[in-house]
């Protein structure tokens, strides 16, 4: 009988065993299923060729003065004519995400559209799928570090901090639709023509 109890005893442990290696296996495999959908997911996620953004760049001036063109008789007086200053209050990049994952944004660069780096400004912000984010850059920055004399800097030949609309003898001071661009943490660049937007 002792025999007989030891044997029974053998089996009821083989049959745990046998059972426990069952469910082990049964939810290793769903562990498998499951890991392979999240490597997967993540192989999505950090797939550049899913990132996307729409990017634009404007740069605000605001008028500081006005002076008519010339004083006496036949002289022009009024605000059709004459000499407008404005000076660059900020530049404004707006970028959307249009892709289909989170995208950082590790840098804006400006170049002169030769390739040469005029400007560079560390970001370092991520944003979802279909958020836009304003980045802004002021003139302090822009021109740093010869502000405030910022006609040191070489980015002001295509930038200026003032512009000067003359219509009195017909000039304006150059400015210059350079790239402005957005490098992401995939090494992928978007980039938009800088426009300029001067208001009273």
């Amino acid at each position: 009988m002792k025999g007989l109890g030891s044997v029974i005893g053998i089996v009821i442990l083989l049959l745990i065993v046998a059972a426990s290696v069952a469910l082990i296996l049964y939810y290793f495999d769903s562990f498998q299923a499951v890991g392979a959908e999240l490597s997967q997911g993540q192989i999505s996620i950090y797939d550049h060729e899913n990132e996307d953004l729409s990017i634009s760049a404007t740069a605000y001036y605001s008028e500081v003065s006005h002076s008519d063109c010339g004083v006496g008789i036949g002289s022009y007086h009024g605000k059709a004519l004459g000499i407008y200053k404005y000076n660059l209050s900020n530049i404004t990049i707006t970028i959307t995400n249009t892709g289909k994952v989170p995208s950082t944004i590790t840098y804006i660069i400006i170049t002169n559209g030769r390739g040469v780096q005029l400007f560079i400004y560390y970001v370092g912000r991520t944003i979802a799928p279909s958020e836009t984010v304003n980045i802004i850059i002021y003139p302090q920055q822009l021109y740093s570090p010869y502000w405030p004399n910022w006609q040191g800097a070489p980015i002001a030949q295509y930038i200026p901090y003032q512009v000067v609309n003359d219509s009195c003898h017909n000039q304006v001071t150059p400015y210059y639709s350079v790239p402005v661009s957005s490098l992401t943490q995939f090494g992928n660049i978007y980039w938009a023509s800088l426009s300029y937007q001067l208001s009273v």
